[in-house]
């Protein structure tokens, strides 16, 4: 009996210490510096076709819920994310270090889904509830969450079909003229059932518009997070790829790889790039 609690106990720290190895395969030319998150506590960025870790979340135990939720950048470089171990939380990259903005009260929601900083440096968030019965999305005033847009499972887009229930997983992104989009991953279904696309759509009038289906090389992952260029280009990540769409009309609805990565987990579970971020050049 003596040596069963040392393997209980060896087997615990296994199982809360899942490393990551991320590489680069290979990127296009000319990409904009971007940073991404994946199921560890690092954010990585990738500028003139070289990958690195910018940045890791500072923990002062293994936690098997360390997956960074959502990353975005500001105009002045600075970085946000939702905190690894409390989805509930937003942080701050400061000086080196992580810096607690907000934490999400339990009446608002239960985890953090995804953070944005607008055109004029607000800074906005979505959460999901319980019952994942949609998305809403607040704007932090003064340190208090104020809601800005609801959008429910039961809403409609243009067919007249109903979103689906994992839509309380979605990601948004607003534009400078205010134009809001918001995306489908398959985050809630098992492998095996979840669907090669992501779907991504612009909510306006309380009504949804498709803009295009983010196409997925098999299961890896979830296929999201996103962001926008000036251009109005959507970036968006699949688990290990890279992709490109717009904003020209030959282009508009045909996403284009840029960048494939290596990600492999040492528990052998499947790879994923969460979110992906532009960074200010």
């Amino acid at each position: 009996m003596r040596f069963i609690k040392p393997l209980l106990v060896a087997f615990a720290f296994f199982q809360f210490q899942v490393s990551e190895a991320v590489e680069l395969d290979w990127a296009e030319p000319g990409l904009p510096p971007l940073i991404f998150c994946t199921r560890d506590r690092n954010i990585y960025e990738l500028r003139d076709g070289k990958l690195k870790v910018c940045f890791t979340v500072a923990q002062e135990e293994s936690h098997e819920r360390s997956t960074i939720g959502a990353i975005c950048a500001a105009k002045d470089g600075s970085i946000y994310f939702a905190n690894p171990i409390n989805h509930n939380e937003i942080c701050k990259v400061e000086n080196g270090s992580t810096k607690l903005v907000y934490k999400l009260p339990s009446n608002l929601g239960i985890v953090v889904r995804d953070v944005f900083v607008d055109s004029n440096g607000s800074l906005l968030f979505s959460s999901v509830t319980e019952r994942y019965d949609g998305l809403t999305v607040f704007k932090i005033v003064e340190g208090n969450a104020q809601p800005v847009v609801r959008i429910p499972n039961r809403v409609r887009d243009q067919k007249g079909e109903v979103f689906p229930r994992n839509f309380g997983w979605g990601q948004f992104n607003i534009d400078s003229s205010g134009v809001m989009r918001v995306s489908i991953g398959n985050y809630e279904t098992f492998p095996h059932d979840r669907p090669k696309i992501a779907l991504f759509y612009i909510f306006h009038d309380n009504k949804l518009k498709p803009m295009f289906e983010g196409a997925m090389e098999g299961w890896r992952g979830c296929a999201y997070g996103f962001d926008l260029d000036a251009k109005g280009r959507v970036f968006y990540v699949d688990g290990c790829n890279l992709y490109v769409v717009g904003p020209d009309s030959k282009s508009a609805k045909a996403p284009r790889k840029v960048a494939s990565f290596r990600v492999t987990y040492s528990d052998g579970t499947a790879p994923g790039l969460h979110d992906v971020a532009l960074l200010p050049k």
